[in-house]
């Protein structure tokens, strides 16, 4: 507790948190120190929520990169699976990065998913899959080089090399917004989020790195995030974050004593259900007490 207190008043709560897990429980999944999302990943986690997921049959399945040739060109594949109570389930099917490559080799990678996908639910007698939308950021609208009009010349936009491979209903840019509210967006929707343990592992592991820098000299987190190699996968996720606001709008906070009517998959994280019985028992109860 004296070693807790000591930490709070450097790094804050939740950081002294993951701090006294990692030292002095000897926790291999406490958040790391800085971490945007690693409580969030934590409880993840702890519900099971990082496991074998499959995509929900009839469901379009969506994209979201963060563009780049030198640098990685990370892609997210999710589902935004409705529920009866309102309350959406985010499916995060598969993470792919690379680097180097033109737009036309990712294209190809995330067609080959979808029919991959749509091919194996066929067979089961499911309906099938289409491609939603790729979501971009807004560099979308960069001139490539490497690809120009015919009739202009004139050097073509990611965007318009993208609706190329996809077609232009596939393609869609995020609205813009600065990282602080994509990283804010990001933590609202993780507590509904099921990753693929095995088909997200790499994109797992750079959401639990993505970090602020600490400042020795102030003794606090900067407000920026540290630029390493966990950027590119954080800012994709950020841009699907994003991009669920806009297929879901925010839903006001639930009023803990509204009655869901629902099993089990309509309760949200970490609420418990109650049945007709345990309520008439209560009331019982509180007669004998009156």
């Amino acid at each position: 507790a004296e070693a807790k207190a000591g930490y709070v008043s450097l790094f804050g709560e939740e950081a002294a948190e993951a701090l006294i897990q990692q030292e002095y429980w000897c926790s291999f999944e406490a958040a790391i120190l800085g971490s945007y999302y690693g409580k969030e990943l934590a409880q993840a986690e702890q519900q099971r929520r990082i496991t074998d997921v499959e995509p929900t049959s009839g469901v379009p399945i969506h994209t979201a990169w963060d563009l780049g040739v030198g640098d990685s060109n990370p892609i997210w594949f999710w589902q935004a699976v409705p529920s009866a109570a309102g309350r959406g389930q985010i499916k995060i099917l598969d993470y792919y990065t690379a680097h180097g490559y033109g737009i036309k080799h990712y294209a190809d990678e995330v067609k080959r998913r979808i029919n991959y996908w749509d091919a194996e639910d066929r067979a089961r007698g499911g309906e099938g899959f289409r491609l939603g939308i790729n979501y971009v950021p807004h560099d979308a609208t960069v001139r490539e080089q490497g690809s120009w009009n015919a009739d202009t010349l004139k050097a073509k936009q990611r965007i318009e090399v993208m609706a190329e491979q996809f077609g232009q209903s596939h393609v869609k840019v995020v609205k813009q917004h600065s990282i602080q509210d994509g990283i804010s967006a990001v933590r609202q929707i993780l507590h509904r989020c099921w990753f693929d343990e095995t088909r997200c592992a790499n994109g797992l592991e750079a959401l639990r790195q993505y970090q602020s820098e600490w400042d020795d000299k102030k003794k606090k987190f900067r407000d920026e995030p540290l630029h390493d190699w966990t950027s590119h996968p954080a800012d994709a996720f950020r841009y699907l974050a994003m991009a669920y606001r806009e297929i879901v709008p925010v839903e006001p906070a639930p009023n803990p004593r509204a009655l869901v009517i629902g099993g089990p998959a309509a309760l949200p994280p970490g609420m418990q259900g109650v049945t007709m019985e345990d309520l008439w028992k209560e009331q019982r109860r509180k007669r004998r007490r009156m």
